[in-house]
């Protein structure tokens, strides 16, 4: 814990300081010029770029699916939390994750072309699926 909080530091909505273990450990997998990297889940980073230019939403939308694909598999343990590098299964986290996937896909969904629209459906058929297999298990 840093001394900042110890001391009963409590962040301001305005305050944009980042401290630098947080700024260390915060993954981004490609520039913010470049794009998503091949496989690749889009960074803080490039988020935050898209939201200041003010991409259309449905494009945001559209890179955020994957974050919370992503979001799920980890909370269903099926992939290691990247803060830690192990598992953890937490089911209410992965069913608002999927529930998030199927919200954006929603909205996207006519956007989408459709080869990328059949592979957005198996990823959450297979998240839903995963999701009720653990629940009974």
């Amino acid at each position: 814990m840093s001394a900042d909080i110890e001391d009963g530091y409590e962040p301001k909505a305005d305050d944009t300081t980042v401290a630098p273990d947080v700024a260390e450990e915060t993954p981004t997998n490609y520039d913010v010029e470049d794009g998503p990297s091949p496989g690749g889940l889009p960074g803080p980073d490039f988020l935050l770029n898209m939201a200041a230019v003010q991409t259309d939403c449905f494009e945001l939308m559209k890179h955020l699916v994957p974050i919370f694909d992503q979001y799920a598999w980890a909370a269903m343990g099926f992939v290691a939390n990247p803060k830690t590098g192990e598992t953890e299964q937490d089911l209410v986290e992965a069913k608002a994750a999927i529930d998030a996937v199927q919200f954006f896909m929603a909205r996207i969904e006519s956007t989408l072309d459709d080869a990328l629209l059949k592979d957005m459906q198996r990823r959450l058929s297979d998240l839903r699926i995963n999701y009720v297999n653990k629940l009974q298990g």
